[in-house]
């Protein structure tokens, strides 16, 4: 295959992309405002029908899609996955090779879990478990959440929650995971400073003293008092 054949394949297949992250993106937003009003379409057989509504805008598969997302799955976290979408959109279309998009997949679906997680547990807790039909973690971050807290209290499963998110950002930013590895490290250096350096600063200081106030007594000539002279004046006065 040719460069500007593969150029032009990796551009379609970018553009596709775009086009299906921007319809996801659409369908989850306008979830958020209209799932209450669409909520019974997936029961309803006829769904399909075009004389049956939905105020979804990304229409009745957007409605479907965003559903499975939302409320099957992740919840709010699932605009980790139209992040991921965007992202792989922009490098076919583009070619950035720099993107290395297997991390950028293995981040962008632990951000969902993650975040679902964390939604999960604090929805639980003040009673939003039901907003979008599965609360605002999901149902699969719900039943997760369940599950910890039956193995492991409610306490460790929150302490547990946290770990997960040290860790996502230690993977996912550079400057985080930099900070985490030398935190403390600092303070540390310091106070072994002050105790290592300082005593032998002093010590440099005072080899560095004596030998300059000895070479200083050294050179200043120590003046013998010598025999006070008797003018003439004074001499006759003596006489008389």
């Amino acid at each position: 295959m040719s460069d500007d054949r593969k150029s032009t394949l990796l551009k379609y297949a970018g553009w596709t992309m775009a086009v299906f992250s921007v319809i996801t993106l659409i369908s989850v937003l306008s979830y958020l405002f209209t799932w209450q009003a669409d909520q019974s379409l997936l029961s309803r057989p006829d769904m399909m029908d075009k004389s049956v509504d939905v105020q979804n805008w990304g229409g009745k598969l957007g409605y479907r899609w965003s559903s499975f997302l939302v409320t099957d799955c992740f919840g709010l976290g699932s605009f980790a996955l139209v992040f991921l979408f965007c992202a792989i959109a922009y490098r076919l279309f583009f070619w950035k090779r720099s993107i290395g998009l297997l991390k950028m997949t293995f981040v962008s679906l632990l951000a969902a879990l993650i975040s679902s997680l964390v939604l999960a547990f604090g929805a639980d807790k003040f009673g939003a478990d039901t907003s979008f039909g599965g609360g605002l973690g999901g149902y699969s971050g719900y039943a997760v959440v369940l599950w910890m807290e039956n193995l492991l209290g409610v306490l460790v499963t929150g302490i547990v929650i946290c770990v997960l998110v040290v860790i996502w950002l230690v993977l996912s930013s550079r400057r985080f995971a930099h900070w985490f590895a030398v935190a403390g490290m600092e303070k540390k250096e310091k106070t072994e400073e002050e105790e290592v350096v300082t005593p032998a600063e002093n010590l440099a200081e005072e080899e560095t003293e004596t030998p300059v106030e000895a070479e200083t007594e050294a050179e200043i000539p120590v003046l013998e008092e010598e025999p006070e002279q008797i003018s003439e004046f004074d001499q006759s006065e003596v006489e008389f």
